[in-house]
C-alpha cells in the first residue's frame, strides 16, 4: 500500500528523500499549504525514491488538492517525468500521475506542467468538488502507454465517446468534471488532453470572485470534448463573459481542437453591452472536429416568436447559431441578434 503525505494550513514539507511501498502514495494539500525546502526526510519504508534538490518523485502517485479555503498552485513545480529523478531537476515536484480537486474551495493553477509540448503531464484529472482554475496556465495529460500496450491516442472520434464516453478517460489522458465541480480559465490557458464534463466551464468572472466581467479568457482543449447532461437541466454547462453588440463584440471563448459530442448548457453574462445588430454573429465557440447542432444549447433569459432560447440587450434577441455541417469537421458557435418586436407593431 501507499503513503499518505498531508499538508494543512500552514504546512510546510522540506523534502529530500521519499521511501514508499509500491512507489506511489498520495500527497494531500489543504489550501494555505507551503512545499519547500530539502531538509526534512519523509519515510513510508519499502523501495527508496531519492530526492535532488527539492525535486519530489512519488513514481504516478496522487496529488490531491483540497480544503474549505482558497489557494494557488504553481504548476511549474508539477510534472509526470520519470527521469527527473535522475537528472536532479530543482525546484520540481515530479512523478503525479493523478490530480484530484476535492471539497467546494477554489485552487488557482499557474504555469504549465509540461515543456515544450513533451508527455510531462498528470495521466488523469478529476474535480470532484470546488473550482479548479487555469490562470494563464497549461494543465497537461496524457494517455498511460502500459494501458494502451504502446499505443498512442490524442483523440477519439465522436462516435466513439458517443458509444462509450468513459473511452476518454481509459485511452488517453483526461480531465473529469463531476456535477458540482468546475474548470474555470483566467487569460489564456490550455487543457491539454480531453474533457469530460458533468460540472461548469467557467469562463465568467462571475463565477470566480473576479472584478467585473472581463471579456478576454480563453480556454483551449486540445483533444476531444464531451458534455454530460441528464435532460433536466442538469449536468453540463459553459458560462461566458460577452459585451453584447455587434459581430466584433469582446468575448470569452471556448475552443476544442478535437470533436465535441453530448450537450452543454450556455450561459452568457452581458458584460456591459447595449445591443446591437450582427451581421455573423459573435464568436463564443470553436470546434476543430466534428459536432452536432446541438452540442452546445444556450440558456437564455427570454424566448424568441420562433421559440429559442435568448439572452437580451436593449432592443435586440441573441440566440446560439452554429455555422457548418455535422458532418464536416470544424464549426462555431455565434450568438446572433435581432430586434424583438415591441408590443402592437
Amino acid at each position: 500500500m501507499g503513503g499518505l503525505v498531508h499538508g494543512g494550513n500552514g504546512t510546510a514539507i522540506g523534502i529530500h528523500r521519499l521511501e514508499n511501498v509500491q512507489t506511489s502514495a498520495t500527497l494531500e494539500l489543504q489550501s494555505g499549504y507551503a512545499l519547500e525546502g530539502v531538509t526534512q526526510a519523509l519515510v513510508f519504508t519499502g523501495s527508496y525514491a531519492e530526492i535532488n534538490d527539492a525535486a519530489l518523485d512519488l513514481a504516478n502517485s496522487h496529488l490531491v488538492l483540497g480544503g474549505t479555503g482558497d489557494a494557488v498552485f504553481d504548476l511549474t513545480r508539477i510534472d509526470n517525468r520519470e527521469e527527473a529523478i535522475l537528472d536532479g531537476d530543482p525546484n520540481r515536484i515530479t512523478g503525479f500521475g493523478t490530480l484530484t480537486k476535492t471539497n467546494n474551495s477554489i485552487w488557482t493553477l499557474t504555469g504549465a506542467n509540461m515543456a515544450d509540448g513533451d508527455a510531462n503531464a498528470f495521466l488523469s484529472a478529476n474535480i470532484a468538488g470546488g473550482i479548479l482554475v487555469l490562470d494563464n496556465a497549461t494543465l497537461g495529460l496524457t494517455p498511460d502507454a502500459g494501458a494502451l500496450t504502446g499505443a498512442t491516442v490524442n483523440r477519439l472520434s465522436a462516435a466513439d465517446i458517443a458509444a462509450d464516453p468513459t473511452r476518454v478517460a481509459t485511452e488517453t489522458g483526461a480531465l473529469t468534471l463531476a456535477e458540482g465541480g468546475a474548470l474555470s480559465s483566467l487569460g489564456d490557458s490550455v487543457l491539454s488532453g480531453n474533457l469530460i464534463s458533468a460540472g461548469g466551464i467557467l469562463l465568467s468572472n462571475h463565477y470566480t470572485g473576479g472584478n467585473g466581467a472581463a471579456t478576454d479568457d480563453r480556454l483551449t482543449v486540445t483533444g476531444t470534448y464531451f458534455g454530460e447532461n441528464n435532460g433536466s437541466g442538469e449536468g453540463a454547462w459553459l458560462a461566458l463573459d460577452t459585451v453584447l453588440g455587434d459581430d466584433d463584440s469582446a468575448t470569452d471563448r471556448l475552443v476544442i481542437n478535437g470533436d465535441a459530442t453530448g450537450t452543454t448548457s450556455v450561459r452568457v453574462n452581458n458584460a456591459g453591452g447595449l445591443g446591437d445588430k450582427t451581421l455573423n454573429g459573435i464568436n463564443l465557440i470553436t470546434v476543430d472536429g466534428l459536432a452536432q447542432d446541438d452540442t452546445f444549447l444556450l440558456a437564455g433569459d427570454y424566448v424568441t416568436t420562433d421559440g429559442y432560447q435568448a439572452v437580451v440587450a436593449g432592443a435586440y434577441a441573441y440566440t446560439l447559431q452554429a455555422d457548418g455541417e455535422a458532418a464536416t469537421a470544424g464549426r462555431n458557435w455565434y450568438l446572433s441578434s435581432e430586434l424583438m418586436l415591441t408590443e402592437g407593431v
